[in-house]
């Protein structure tokens, strides 16, 4: 595994005789992706909202056929309007052919939470297969492999 990349200049806490040294512990990679949120101008007073959220700092769900990871209101709440899911699914998983897929979902609604979204799978897996059988008019063997777990995947 690649070592993390190392820095010749640490970013200080300091502007001219202002601040002071972190005796802390500190992440020198996220320090230089943004050094103003350690060493800010004297023009910046700290009332702006984070406008900003990588999916590295999302919770990554884990599944048999790939995983995914979302930004909502909950991770970035100045993201009212706005939410998103990065999704991969291995080879084979639902009609993926050759070669896996990474895709990102867009909604328009910040709070869209992928794992609260009704899906017609789960509905399915919980409903009569008598019933759906007739409804779909489809011998009722074909609902005996559904999912009681309601797969995303």
């Amino acid at each position: 595994m690649a070592s993390p990349p190392r820095f010749k200049d640490e970013i200080k806490p300091r502007r001219g005789h202002e601040g002071s040294d972190i005796i802390g512990p500190r992440n020198p990679n996220r320090e230089h992706q943004e050094p103003d949120l350690i060493s800010p101008p004297s023009t910046d007073a700290g009332k702006f909202a984070n406008m900003k959220w990588s999916f590295a700092d999302s919770h990554m769900r884990l599944e048999e056929g790939g995983w995914a990871r979302e930004t909502t209101v909950r991770e970035l709440p100045t993201s009212t309007e706005l939410a998103a899911v990065n999704m991969r699914l291995k080879e084979g998983v639902y009609r993926i052919g050759k070669g896996a897929t990474e895709f990102l979902l867009i909604f328009d609604d910040g709070n869209f939470s992928e794992d609260s979204t009704f899906l017609l799978t789960e509905w399915l897996a919980h409903s009569d297969k008598n019933v759906l059988a007739k409804n779909f008019n489809v011998p009722r063997e074909i609902f005996n492999n559904l999912s009681q777990k309601g797969g995303h995947f």
